[in-house]
């Protein structure tokens, strides 16, 4: 108040009055009262911030200035301990309830708004499309205490009632108490009694005091062996691949690992093609094998090949700071590559084998020399890959509609 302006201020002014104290005590033990009153009368003044006193005027700070009045008159009638104590308590409730009026739900999406990072073939799209609805997904964001997670139930209460399986994403969450806790494991034990499912994924590394996140919540036993215990994904691609995986089963599409290696027969941009067609381009084709872990093409290789999975999931990657930034899986039936076996440049992307992979790889240079002979066969590859990017590119458009909307 007196135009101090770093720490070392509040360093001299308690030095000088211990040595005021230590060296003249007996000279200001002569100064009037009525002198020393005047002094903190003024000092008091000085300190007193007059903004304060508009808070009342604004519905959103009414509260606060009742606690200012508050502190103020127990700091008068009582001691300064006691109105710092009551300042402490009136803000720790004014606290807990903006926080329980605040909505811990940042959005909910519908599993045929948002789909996971495995690419799907047509049919399998369809049927997501279709009945993704059995699936939710629940964004979670802030504190997750005894003053909302109560109001978390409450807002699931039907989709608890209903819904095959229902993903909690905690990236956002901040703090999660044992009464929180307890809530999740009613809202799990209510799943499984009718045979659905709970996922969480993205836990964050640390909570609000805790700094080992899955042992913390093993010992609130909301992770333990039970059947009701939800299954735990480091992200949400993987929640809802799983979550997919499940509703494919469920509606007669077979998903997962699958005995044997495709032909070109088998792969739906060469069904029904005539024998003499496919012995065509057959003479373009080379089988390739790739173990698990290992690179099919690395951002920045030159190439013209399109590849078709035979067998196993290669996963297409992005390098991103210090991260793997995932953007697709690539399973069996599909195929990837087409960017540069359509303009000849360089890899955009990582390729890696998850599993150990079959493919064929289709060189465009050979391709065209085929479809040259082939003039219908060419017409009816390119307008495949075409309607393929197109699906693809209306599926994006579309989740990143519904993320920017909600």
């Amino acid at each position: 108040a007196s135009g101090a302006q770093t720490k070392w201020s509040a360093v001299i002014e308690g030095g000088l009055v211990l040595i005021a104290f230590l060296t003249l005590s007996g000279i200001i033990g002569w100064a009037p009262l009525a002198a020393l009153a005047g002094i903190l009368t003024v000092v008091a003044v000085r300190m007193f911030d007059w903004k304060a006193l508009g808070w009342v005027r604004r519905s959103a700070t009414v509260l606060d200035f009742v606690v200012v009045i508050v502190v103020i008159a127990v700091a008068v009638g009582v001691d300064l301990i006691s109105a710092s104590a009551a300042g402490v308590g009136l803000s720790i409730l004014l606290f807990i309830r903006n926080e329980a009026r605040g909505d811990v739900i940042r959005r909910k999406l519908d599993g045929n708004q948002v789909f996971s990072k495995r690419r799907r073939l047509p049919a399998e799209l369809a049927v997501l499309t279709e009945h993704g609805g059995e699936t939710l997904v629940v964004e979670l964001a802030d504190s997750l205490f005894f003053g909302t997670t109560d109001q978390l139930r409450r807002q699931l209460k039907d989709d608890l009632a209903t819904r095959r399986t229902i993903i909690f994403d905690l990236r956002r969450v901040d703090a999660l108490d044992l009464t929180a806790a307890h809530i999740f494991e009613q809202m799990f034990a209510q799943l499984h009694r009718r045979d659905a499912r709970a996922v969480l994924c993205n836990l964050p590394r640390a909570l609000a005091g805790q700094p080992d996140v899955p042992r913390y919540l093993r010992e609130l036993g909301l992770l333990d062996d039970s059947p009701a215990s939800p299954l735990v994904f480091a992200s949400s691609s993987d929640a809802l691949a799983w979550a997919e995986d499940r509703l494919l089963r469920e509606h007669g599409c077979a998903v997962g690992p699958r005995e044997g290696a495709l032909e070109l027969a088998d792969m739906a941009m060469f069904a029904g093609r005539k024998a003499d067609t496919l012995a065509a381009v057959a003479e373009c084709v080379e089988r390739r094998t790739v173990a698990a872990g290992g690179d099919v093409f690395r951002r920045g290789d030159t190439g013209d090949e399109l590849f078709f999975v035979r067998a196993g999931t290669v996963r297409i990657s992005l390098a991103v700071d210090d991260k793997r930034l995932h953007v697709a899986s690539i399973g069996r039936g599909d195929f990837f590559g087409e960017i540069v076996f359509l303009d000849g440049g360089a890899r955009t992307a990582d390729a890696t084998a998850e599993t150990d992979v079959e493919l064929f790889a289709i060189s465009r240079r050979r391709f065209d020399a085929v479809a040259a002979a082939h003039p219908r066969l060419g017409q009816a590859f390119f307008a495949s890959i075409a309607q393929t990017l197109a699906l693809r590119l209306r599926r994006a458009d579309a989740e990143i509609t519904t993320l920017e909307a909600s």
